[in-house]
């Protein structure tokens, strides 16, 4: 029996315009544990933001976090591969985010600091002193991959409107994209990540981990941040009815919205092949 990886985005694809997994989802996930297949989410998100849906739903065997950074494996609870963004473009974004009054993160493998965009989040507050403390490290060891702590920076991303962010997304591409990845997510995030690290690119890591091959990736997406995943899935890859205007100018929708059973139907579909 041939055995697959499903992997899903998050927002506005596994979850529905409630927050809420599809029950059928959960079944099919399930299911598709049961016959020996494995399950992930591939998300923008940093493991520690990613752990409470892991934790909500059990039957998610993988994380594929910060578009590709980050893969966290939940039986054993540990990050199985890593890859850091250059901490030298922390100062800049961090200046442009304050500079426009816009909401600033910067994920680890570890934590998540910056600001709150709603009263439910609660990230490492990026104070004063903290501030400093990664600005002093980082101009003394300007060729380190970690920050002060030990700690391997996965993505620097501000949130702002749709808006501003689609206007200086080539601004953003043309400031870091020399040493780094940079993602339009949801049309509401500018993420940077290390370069050529992505969505896809994590999924062909974890691949190699559990030895399954590249042609049983099966991908679900609705935003920029998905390209590439659904697209070198080729025909594995299905873009939902949902999916941002972004991600349609590229690849067409395959399936229902986030709001229906599609992906349930879809994954029973693979199973029921073997």
């Amino acid at each position: 029996m041939g055995k697959y990886i499903f992997a899903t985005d998050v927002d506005g694809t596994l979850l529905n315009d409630q927050g809420e997994v599809h029950p059928e989802t959960i079944e099919a996930f399930k299911k598709a544990q049961e016959q020996g297949s494995y399950t992930v989410i591939a998300t923008g998100r940093a493991v520690i933001r990613t752990k409470p849906l892991l934790n909500k739903n059990p039957y998610i065997d993988c994380g594929v976090c910060n578009n590709g950074s980050a893969v966290y494996q939940v039986k054993k609870d540990e990050i199985i591969y890593l890859a850091g963004v250059n901490p030298n473009h922390y100062p800049t974004i961090l200046d442009f985010a304050r500079q426009h009054h816009v909401t600033f993160k910067l994920h680890t493998d570890l934590d998540w600091i910056g600001d709150a965009e709603n009263k439910n989040e609660k990230p490492t507050p990026l104070t004063s002193e903290l501030d400093q403390k990664i600005r002093s490290f980082i101009q003394e060891n300007p060729h380190s991959a970690t920050l002060f702590n030990g700690q391997t920076p996965t993505q620097l991303s501000i949130n702002g409107s749709e808006e501003f962010c689609k206007k200086y997304f080539q601004q953003f591409q043309d400031w870091f994209g020399k040493d780094s990845s940079v993602y339009l997510t949801n049309s509401i995030y500018l993420d940077v990540n290390p370069k050529n690290k992505s969505k896809w690119t994590g999924l062909l890591e974890l691949a190699k981990i559990l030895y399954i091959n590249e042609n049983h990736i099966v991908t679900f997406g609705d935003s920029y941040n998905d390209l590439e995943m659904l697209l070198n899935a080729k025909d594995n890859g299905y873009p939902l009815a949902n999916s941002k205007i972004e991600l349609l100018e590229h690849i067409p929708a395959k399936i229902g919205s986030n709001n229906t059973n599609a992906i349930a139907k879809k994954i029973l579909e693979y199973l029921q092949k073997e």
